[in-house]
């Protein structure tokens, strides 16, 4: 993680999305409001995954207690929840990579009503 951020805060390492830079040139948003992010911005961010969430516990069947509610949802940033998903997947558990993505499709769906 340490080698990531030292990357990302090296000039030449390319930002995520290029247009962020022109709005960081001018005067309009200060640092806070427009960070910098590099394409090492995601990678940082998947370092720091938690696996310990009670309800992602059960959603991938992984609980101590398994719910009898079988439509949970999974609020996280879109890429955040694809890196779980993909995550689960690659290392063979298929099945509850699935449950993953339905929660994930659900939880989208319901911030859209």
């Amino acid at each position: 993680k340490a080698q990531l951020k030292a990357w990302s805060q090296q000039e030449v390492c390319p930002l995520e999305n290029p247009n962020v830079q022109n709005a960081e040139e001018s005067d309009e948003m200060s640092d806070e409001t427009c960070p910098r992010r590099t394409v090492f911005y995601r990678a940082v961010q998947a370092c720091d995954l938690d696996w310990d969430n009670s309800n992602l516990k059960a959603i991938i069947g992984r609980g101590e207690k398994e719910k009898v509610n079988k439509n949970l949802t999974w609020k996280e940033d879109v890429p955040m929840a694809a890196a779980r998903v993909d995550a689960l997947r690659a290392h063979g558990y298929p099945q509850e990579a699935l449950q993953l993505a339905v929660a994930v499709a659900r939880g989208l769906k319901e911030e859209q009503l």
